[in-house]
């Protein structure tokens, strides 16, 4: 806790206010009003409200702020959206497209930022980013393992929490809107190389969905050799595919069937190892 008298002359600030200040946005690129009381003393909103005046802060939205970059211009300068997300929410959990670009696997770059939240959803835009905050799934909201398969990551000295790859293989296939759609998801997925196959299971047999172990089982055989799955993990996903055809995405154009799963692919996915169209 920063403790310091704060005296004003002729509408200037004492030395040690500024110090304590700095000291403050050096270790918060993004921060929310809250943090800030929590961090400053009394006269926080101040502080705040000063360093917007000289610059040094600019406000995203109400009680959101970014500190400026030395050197950058305070309208011009991006402010890491994950962190935006995070300070805005703070039990975000940064799902979609956002998890696969903090896993550095996502084929493109997205202007839109997307996280899970068991507050109200909502859908805000900061500067270009639109930011998209949506239910956890009901699955795991039953069962009590929102945490299952979330780890944590370190942004400007800041936490984040965010999908770890297993969630995203399967929360992609059950939303894949959220993921860029299924031609993004899979192609990003595609560059996976350590796959945790034991919370994978744990996940499939939590949501309970017959698409999604067709869709998975798909996905893991179009990838065997690079994550390592064998034909009895196949053969067991296999048994559980859904009875009839079921699209991966229906707005995804043109599908052919993967007869094996009963899931109908967009044809851009069609072929390639282990795909049988």
């Amino acid at each position: 806790m920063f403790r310091a008298e704060t005296t004003y002359n002729r509408g200037c600030i004492c030395a040690e206010y500024q110090v304590n200040t700095a000291e403050f946005l050096a270790t918060h690129p993004v921060f929310s009003l809250t943090t800030a009381l929590k961090a400053l003393d009394g006269h926080a909103r101040k502080r705040v409200q000063h360093a917007v005046e000289t610059g040094k802060v600019v406000q995203l939205r109400r009680e959101l702020y970014a500190t400026v970059p030395f050197g950058s211009k305070p309208q011009e300068f991006a402010p890491d959206r994950f962190l935006v997300m995070c300070q805005a929410r703070p039990d975000a959990v940064l799902a979609g497209h956002s998890a696969l670009e903090l896993l550095g696997l996502a084929h493109s770059e997205w202007l839109v930022c997307s996280a899970y939240s068991t507050l109200r959803r909502s859908t805000f835009r900061v500067r270009s980013v639109e930011y998209k905050v949506v239910v956890p799934p009901s699955a795991l909201v039953k069962t009590g393992q929102l945490g299952l398969g979330v780890t944590k990551a370190t942004r400007g000295n800041l936490s984040v929490q965010h999908l770890q790859l297993e969630r995203c293989i399967v929360d992609g296939f059950d939303r894949p809107r959220l993921f860029g759609g299924v031609v993004e998801l899979v192609k990003s997925l595609d560059g996976a190389r350590l796959l945790d196959l034991n919370l994978l299971n744990q996940l499939l047999d939590l949501y309970e969905s017959r698409t999604l172990f067709g869709a998975v089982g798909w996905f893991l055989e179009r990838n065997q050799r690079a994550l390592f799955v064998s034909d009895s993990i196949l053969g067991s996903l296999e048994l559980r595919r859904p009875a009839s055809p079921h699209y991966l995405d229906r707005k995804s154009g043109n599908a052919v069937l993967a007869k094996r799963w009963n899931v109908l692919v967009p044809r851009e996915l069609a072929g390639g190892e282990g795909h049988e169209s």
